[in-house]
C-alpha cells in the first residue's frame, strides 16, 4: 500500500484527466508508474558489449550544484 499527497496542481490536472478519458484517476497513475519504471530500468541495462557497472549496483548520486 503507498499513499501519496499530490500537490494541487498535479491533483488538479489528474482529476481533469480522468474525467476526460473515462478512467480512474488510479488507473493513471499506475500507468505512469509502470511507464516510469519500465524507462528507468530500460537505461539501467548495459548496452550489449559494454563492461559497466552492474545495474545493482548503487549509482553515484549526480551534483545538484551548478
Amino acid at each position: 500500500m503507498l499513499a501519496i499527497r499530490l500537490p494541487p496542481d498535479l491533483e488538479s490536472r489528474l482529476e481533469s484527466l480522468a474525467k476526460t478519458t473515462g478512467r480512474t484517476e488510479r488507473d493513471h497513475v499506475l500507468t505512469a508508474i509502470a511507464d516510469y519504471l519500465d524507462g528507468i530500468e530500460e537505461r539501467r541495462k548495459p548496452a550489449a558489449g559494454s563492461q559497466t557497472s552492474s545495474p545493482d549496483e548503487p549509482r553515484r548520486p549526480r551534483s545538484t550544484m551548478c
